[in-house]
């Protein structure tokens, strides 16, 4: 059975000019797990439509197959771009392992 941490969406309070920032990842490959190839193509179809709603995404698309430090890499990323007022969105779609 796949259990899938979907997402977790964090929306800050919504100012008429918000800027929206997204950080996507979409690890289908796994040391110790089967491979889950739908959430890479999850995480392209979510960039995508939060592209669409004018979300700046975290490296301008989504993250495929980041290891521990490259994912830390774009968290930091994504702390140092987030500003008070901006509205964000984080999708990590996996095993919920």
């Amino acid at each position: 059975m796949r259990f899938f941490f979907a997402c977790f969406l964090i929306l800050l309070p919504m100012h008429a000019q918000a800027e929206r920032l997204a950080l996507v990842i979409g690890n289908a490959e796994f040391e110790r797990s089967q491979s889950l190839p739908q959430t890479a193509a999850d995480a392209r179809a979510i960039a995508e439509k939060l592209r669409s709603l004018d979300f700046r995404l975290i490296g301008e698309a989504a993250h495929i197959n980041l290891n521990r430090a490259e994912m830390l890499r774009q968290i930091r990323a994504l702390g140092r771009e987030a500003e008070a007022g901006y509205e964000l969105v984080v999708y990590f779609p996996g095993p919920g392992i």
